[in-house]
């Protein structure tokens, strides 16, 4: 399967929110946050995620079943025992609603990689402590 260009243009230059305990963090793929580093630093987080069950393959869903989706992505992070807080991929452009998701600390690149794959996604985030957010996606680029 092929990512249209453009989505992936979207796709860097969403915002991506993140909420801990009433700390919030702006992060943009590629750029660094010096406050978000610092964070993970001081809390051990090696390395994190941020994935989504919403619009399954980009194709913009109900929002009952982009909830349901999400509560079963919530329950499976809980199950595994990871530590998780919202994060959320906002759209620079009208185009797209927010995608609510979460921000998973110490998760290993497999299995985000594998948790965004069963919930239908084109592309996580990952970063590790230096708090670089990177793009990963799972199709060429068309």
């Amino acid at each position: 399967m092929k990512i249209d260009k453009e989505l992936v243009e979207a796709y860097q230059q969403t915002c991506y929110r993140v909420d801990i305990d009433g700390q919030a963090f702006e992060l943009f793929i590629g750029q660094p946050n010096l406050q978000f580093a610092a964070y993970c630093q001081q809390n051990k987080i090696q390395q994190w995620a941020i994935i989504t069950a919403y619009n399954p393959y980009s194709n913009p869903t109900a929002e009952p079943l982009n909830q349901q989706a999400n509560i079963a992505l919530s329950n499976e992070l809980q199950a595994l025992g990871y530590e998780f807080y919202r994060g959320d991929g906002v759209p620079d452009s009208s185009d797209w609603l927010i995608e609510e998701g979460f921000w998973v600390a110490n998760i290993e690149l497999i299995t985000a990689k594998n948790l965004a794959i069963k919930y239908q996604q084109n592309a996580f985030v990952f970063g590790d402590s230096n708090g670089i957010p990177l793009l990963h996606l799972f199709s060429e680029i068309n």
